[in-house]
């Protein structure tokens, strides 16, 4: 403990003296009793100040920078208790970044997947990433969390990145993110969709054929913790002209056994896809512009409502083997586009599992099939109203 030792320049000695004034007798009997109490006061407040300012101090200081800490291989703790009464986190979730103090009310955030790897060997994605990012900080009203699905090199990448748009954005937006594994996710995925994976793509090699570009189709089977009810699942070539919450807002317009919000291709990639089934049956719906026609779907923006893709007999029932064994021998279908692949697929079985996105919410830019379907390419490509998100597919320009 710290002590107080007398200084030459104290105005009252220790030791009382000889001879006394009425008023020095007065006072130094007053200080007397005094000085051991301020002893024990000070004492007392230097140890508080040690004890339970200092860390607090410290936190502070360290809050800005503390989510660039995280480790690949730590376990996640997100948000502060929520994993309290949810035992069991999920295979590949790992530790939280933060921008803010975590929070004890999951409800209040709204969810966002975005997969990001290989930004080594295609460090383009870095770029589109930045636009996609810096469109939604900029416009969004609503708390926001991300799950980023990662390699390591796409997470040192997003630890540098994140830090930044944080720091940017803080007093506008309260963010928060974590990392889920590729590879482990990867290895969840195989046990419920390889197999269908490899049924509805056949070339199992090609780029949009890995298990991670079939993650929204079973995102429902233990991917994401249990108080994820609902999330939006985002490509990186992506620009939002509107608030994030308009997007959001669309889970409201669900209606009957709808379990996912998706829009139209809008291009006629599903005509050509569906060519040779198109031409055993020449009257069908399959492949053809909307609204009359199925023309197919784009996943590069997927409202993924959980609760109900867990509880859809009808949906998971298309996951099984044998049966997207089936339906895809019946439509002639081999695909290369992973997810979208499935759902427009079996959306030619099933219209009403599916919300259909207005165009607007997933403007896509490419034009790559004009030339080939240059008659009947405008009827798939039109989008009226105001836009709301580009899509820059196929490498197309990203208008300013």
């Amino acid at each position: 403990m710290l002590c107080f030792t007398r200084r030459t320049s104290d105005p009252l000695p220790l030791v009382r003296p000889k001879s006394l004034t009425k008023y020095q007798h007065i006072t130094w009997i007053t200080w007397s009793l005094l000085r051991p109490v301020l002893v024990i006061i000070g004492c007392f407040w230097i140890g508080y100040l040690t004890a339970i300012v200092g860390p607090m101090l410290h936190a502070s200081q360290d809050a800005s920078t503390r989510h660039r800490v995280s480790r690949f291989a730590d376990y996640l703790n997100l948000p502060a208790k929520i994993f309290d009464n949810n035992k069991s986190a999920p295979d590949g979730i790992l530790r939280r970044s933060i921008s803010s103090p975590p929070s004890d009310d999951p409800g209040r955030f709204r969810y966002v997947l975005i997969p990001l790897t290989s930004v080594e060997t295609m460090p383009y994605h870095k770029k589109r990433f930045e636009v996609c990012m810096k469109s939604i900080l900029e416009k969004s009203s609503i708390p926001l969390f991300f799950f980023f699905v990662v390699d390591e090199p796409s997470r040192l990448y997003l630890e540098e990145t994140m830090t930044m748009f944080s720091r940017k954005y803080r007093s506008k937006v309260e963010i928060q993110y974590t990392f889920l594994d590729q590879e482990t996710i990867a290895k969840k995925l195989a046990s419920s969709v390889s197999v269908v994976q490899q049924i509805v793509s056949g070339n199992t090699q090609g780029y949009y054929n890995q298990s991670i570009f079939f993650l929204s189709v079973a995102i429902h089977r233990g991917i994401l913790p249990d108080f994820v009810h609902q999330i939006i699942m985002l490509d990186t070539d992506l620009k939002f002209l509107s608030d994030i919450s308009g997007l959001f807002a669309h889970f409201d317009k669900f209606q009957g056994s709808n379990v996912m919000g998706i829009a139209h291709d809008q291009q006629p990639t599903y005509r050509d896809a569906f060519k040779a089934f198109r031409a055993r049956n020449p009257t069908t719906r399959v492949g053809s512009p909307a609204p009359d026609g199925l023309p197919g779907f784009n996943s590069g923006v997927v409202l993924l409502d959980i609760a109900r893709m867990r509880s859809s007999q009808l949906y998971n029932y298309y996951l099984n083997p044998p049966v997207a064994e089936l339906i895809s021998r019946k439509y002639l279908f081999k695909g290369s586009l992973g997810d979208q692949d499935f759902y427009s697929l079996i959306g030619n079985e099933r219209e009403n599992l599916f919300y259909v996105l207005p165009c607007s919410w997933n403007r896509h830019l490419c034009r790559k099939l004009y030339d080939e379907y240059a008659p009947v390419f405008d009827s798939y490509f039109n989008c009226d109203g105001k836009i709301h998100i580009y899509h820059a597919s196929c490498n197309s320009t990203m208008p300013v």
